[in-house]
């Protein structure tokens, strides 16, 4: 039976794992944008990935398949089989039906290709987090729409290139 992922904890940390700077660049803009209070920790090799996930748990990771050392898939592997709550996106240019279905099959939440599906990622990746908040939640005044109250702290690691 596949583990779910755990969508009642709040995420504090998402760990975007991408050996591609302008890709980095773009998921770090998209995503201070949408989680301003989260911390973003950044990795672009699949050992520093997976280092990253025993010493911080994140609660997200945003992955890439095609990796300089090992592959994004063995990396989703090792998180879904050490840490099953861990929510894992896949983010790639490896978008080929094959991968799509290891993955799926291996644990991953999501499967978007960079090129075609970022913002589509981007919009699930926001409805985890919204799904995944502690969640104090308050009505707006005037417009009646929930507003969401984040508790998080705000920290932001450089890009550590490999």
């Amino acid at each position: 039976m596949k583990n779910e992922a755990d969508l009642t904890q709040p995420i504090t940390s998402v760990l975007i794992v991408d050996d591609s700077s302008l890709v980095v660049q773009r998921l770090t803009a998209a995503l201070i944008e949408i989680l301003p209070d989260t911390e973003l920790i950044f990795a672009s090799t699949g050992t520093d990935a997976l280092e990253i996930v025993e010493t911080t748990r994140p609660l997200a990771v945003l992955l890439d398949i095609q990796l300089p050392d090992i592959s994004g898939i063995e990396v989703l592997k090792k998180i879904k089989t050490n840490h099953a709550n861990t929510v894992v996106i896949m983010l790639t240019n490896n978008s080929e039906p094959h991968n799509k279905t290891t993955c799926l099959e291996n644990g991953a939440d999501g499967f978007y290709d960079k090129t075609t599906e970022f913002e589509k990622a981007i919009e699930q990746f926001q409805m985890v987090a919204t799904q995944n908040m502690s969640s104090k939640k308050k009505i707006h005044p005037t417009e009646g729409q929930p507003i969401i109250e984040w508790n998080f702290f705000n920290h932001l690691n450089s890009f550590n290139k490999s």
